[in-house]
């Protein structure tokens, strides 16, 4: 099953019927969601019935609707395993399940949608691109995997591109206007292996 990271704001202001859309076409598509525990996107997603995956960094239960039928990673606990054998010193367990956390959605995801959103969008946007920039684009990857923002303004988007110096060349981050949805999720797994 390909899988899709989606990140965005928290609250979902002005994206719900996107992220809404977003799980439905993934639903047809059988296309898997990896997402964070926190927010409004999870249960939006959670409720279209899509395949969505919830990475847990904290001990909190995850904000997924009732009869949630998707699956529940608990890092939180991995985290403060790994502080307890290796007597990390100075290392805070949400820290560490949050690094744990982002490292594990992007290992197991195939393409990346960003909703705009604050800082905690920001903290997984960055790291992705930076990963994709010089793992994969730099080491010359034949298609790299993409990463969609979706609804960005320009100057945001703007100052990203040329923080990671991506060019019109690279082809493997594009601009999308919020009712392109079926577009992105097309533009994000066109030419992958159906896993």
């Amino acid at each position: 099953m390909l899988r899709l990271m989606v990140q965005g704001d928290r609250d979902a202001q002005g994206i719900e019927g996107a992220v809404r859309q977003l799980g439905q076409l993934c639903k047809e598509r059988e296309i898997g969601l990896n997402v964070g525990e926190a927010g409004k996107i999870v249960r939006i997603l959670g409720e279209t019935g899509a395949h969505v995956r919830v990475h847990q960094a904290k001990k909190e239960p995850p904000n997924v609707p009732e009869g949630f039928t998707g699956e529940i990673y608990p890092l939180e606990s991995a985290a403060r395993n790994l502080i307890m054998k290796r007597r990390l010193k100075g290392a805070t367990v949400g820290r560490m399940a949050w690094a744990i956390r982002l490292a594990h959605m992007s290992d197991t995801s195939d393409g990346f949608l960003f909703f705009p959103g604050r800082e905690g969008t920001l903290a997984h946007l960055v790291p992705i691109l930076a990963f994709i920039a010089k793992g994969e684009r730099d080491k010359g990857v034949p298609r790299p995997r993409r990463v969609a923002l979706v609804d960005w303004p320009d100057a945001k988007k703007d100052a990203l591109l040329e923080l990671f110096n991506i060019g019109d060349d690279d082809e493997w981050v594009g601009s999308f206007d919020i009712e392109e949805m079926r577009r992105v999720v097309s533009w994000l797994t066109d030419g992958l292996p159906v896993k």
